[in-house]
């Protein structure tokens, strides 16, 4: 185990190396008290990666070929993967980007070489890392076993680590971790959205953003631009413009990131991620225990996530875990706007 001290934010002191085989991926952070096991810094990643006491992490890049070939410094055997590697075979074409069925994903893992203990480290160019990492959930993978690298493959590159031309170099065993069908308590289906539709509500567009258009102990959150949310712009993939009518309202996908200009760099503090949680969602933490709920009448009410393919909604679902939040009352809406 790799022992670390915290002196002030961002500083990380290293007192001493200890053999274990699999580390946790992070220490308490701040005066929150928690650990967030989903997240890595490209200093910590560094320090096990050199550490020979240390079973290194599966480290995957999910990066678009166009990425690929604007930055082509690669992190040393680390995996490249892109969308179509994780997702669904589109048996209608207008609707893709759904998770992938369960046979599809375990012959991904197996060459991926995951095992069940492995640790996996994920990092990206934008948003994509989250999808893997809640795929990888939904199907089974602990989740103290997966992390995402604070501030992408803009932070191994600045710390360093993005220094090989190749990734991958020599033959990788296969994995043994077997993928278990998806959890549906972490996945919410067009069935599950019109559920959410209370009887004064028709499906006409457009709609009131008011908190109180869904039911009872539901949330509905749309994460995409102000200009697909107010039917300004229709991306690709979607057959008309607008929102779905009931939507409690619309949150921006880097509510949780530290923004610099365009790019979404580094994750937010939890305490930052609760503050905002508390100001955009309507809630709050009630102890040290982080046991979250809604501001106005204390219910452990479900959030529900949607935007073009159910990508952008995992960064929101992301930063909510780190904060605390119990991710069996966060769903994704795999779908979004394109089958909507």
């Amino acid at each position: 185990m790799l022992l670390l001290r915290l002196s002030m934010p961002g500083s990380i002191l290293v007192s001493a190396f200890v053999t274990h085989p699999n580390p946790p991926f992070r220490r308490p952070v701040g005066n929150s008290q928690m650990t967030a096991k989903n997240l890595i810094t490209a200093e910590e990643l560094s320090l096990q990666l050199q550490n020979p006491n240390v079973t290194p992490p599966i480290l995957i890049e999910v990066v678009s070929p166009e990425d690929l070939q604007l930055h082509p410094l690669r992190l040393p055997n680390s995996h490249i993967l892109w969308r179509p590697d994780f997702e669904a075979p589109a048996v209608d074409p207008l609707l893709g980007g759904l998770i992938p069925t369960l046979e599809q994903l375990t012959i991904l893992t197996k060459r991926l070489g995951i095992n069940e203990e492995s640790r996996v480290v994920i990092l990206d160019h934008k948003y994509d890392a989250t999808r893997l990492w809640w795929i990888l959930i939904l199907f089974g993978k602990d989740p103290d076993t997966v992390a995402v690298l604070d501030g992408g493959y803009a932070a191994a590159l600045e710390f360093g680590l993005a220094t090989e031309r190749e990734a991958i170099r020599g033959k990788v065993t296969r994995g043994d971790w077997v993928p278990r069908p998806p959890k549906r308590d972490l996945l919410a289906s067009m069935e599950d959205v019109r559920a959410m539709k209370p009887p004064t509500v028709t499906d006409a567009y457009p709609a009131s953003t008011s908190h109180e258009t869904c039911t009872e102990n539901t949330n509905l959150w749309d994460v995409r631009t102000e200009d697909e949310f107010h039917g300004r712009v229709t991306l690709k993939g979607a057959s008309k413009p607008g929102r779905i009518p009931w939507t409690s309202g619309r949150i921006d996908w880097f509510l949780f990131r530290n923004r610099i200009d365009d790019f979404a760099g580094t994750w937010k503090s939890s305490d930052e991620i609760r503050k905002l949680a508390a100001s955009h969602l309507g809630l709050t933490w009630t102890n040290d225990d982080v046991q979250a709920v809604d501001v106005d009448n204390e219910q452990n009410d479900i959030h529900t996530f949607y935007c073009q393919s159910g990508v952008r909604t995992t960064q929101l679902i992301f930063g909510l875990v780190l904060a605390g939040f119990p991710l069996e009352r966060l769903k994704n809406y795999d779908g979004s706007w394109v089958e909507w």
